[in-house]
């Protein structure tokens, strides 16, 4: 066992526990940036971790580790598994995130089945580097590519197949939800 950043355990077998209140955790380690994208960075995980959406797995804590080393940590409802099921219900429940996102004015990020993962018998989308950065600012993606990516996601399903987090031709298709792709 090892202790992390004085919150968490971490336990051989990779599964970490927030030890204040026993939810699985994600603790995702990096070094500090350079002082722009470092505040973009607190403010994005400042941000996040004011949110609660079903299908959004939360940020319970981040910050600095010592002078070079900073941490996020993402509550998982239970291990990091992957969501097992790539069908219509799980890109509704992404697109709802996407959609609960965006009238914040905040990016999903990449979208893709490597970010969804089961939490507790629902899918939940992980936050990634680029979630929850302002649309339209340095690494908010734009609004159009991560519709795009959802209706990449719907097609995949319907020919069975497993996607690319985006079309590498840029085009569009489909409609999807509320979403006009």
């Amino acid at each position: 066992m090892e202790l992390v950043v004085d919150r968490f355990l971490r336990f051989r077998a990779g599964a970490t526990f927030d030890l204040a209140t026993g939810v699985p955790v994600l603790v995702r380690e990096a070094a500090i940036a350079e002082d722009a994208e470092q505040a973009a960075w607190a403010t994005r995980m400042s941000a996040l971790m004011s949110l609660r959406h079903p299908h959004l797995a939360s940020v319970v804590d981040f910050g600095a580790v010592g002078p070079s080393r900073r941490f996020e940590a993402i509550a998982l409802s239970g291990r990091e598994r992957p969501w097992p099921r790539r069908d219509a219900d799980a890109i509704a429940a992404i697109a709802s995130v996407v959609d609960f996102l965006h009238a914040r004015g905040l990016s999903a990020g990449r979208i893709g089945w490597a970010r969804v993962v089961d939490g507790g018998g629902r899918p939940v989308l992980v936050p990634d580097a680029g979630c929850g950065a302002e649309m339209g600012h340095p690494g908010g993606a734009p609004v159009e590519r991560e519709r795009d990516a959802l209706a990449e996601l719907l097609a995949a399903c319907a020919r069975g197949a497993r996607l690319a987090a985006e079309r590498p031709d840029g085009g569009r298709i489909g409609a999807w939800g509320g979403f006009a792709l």
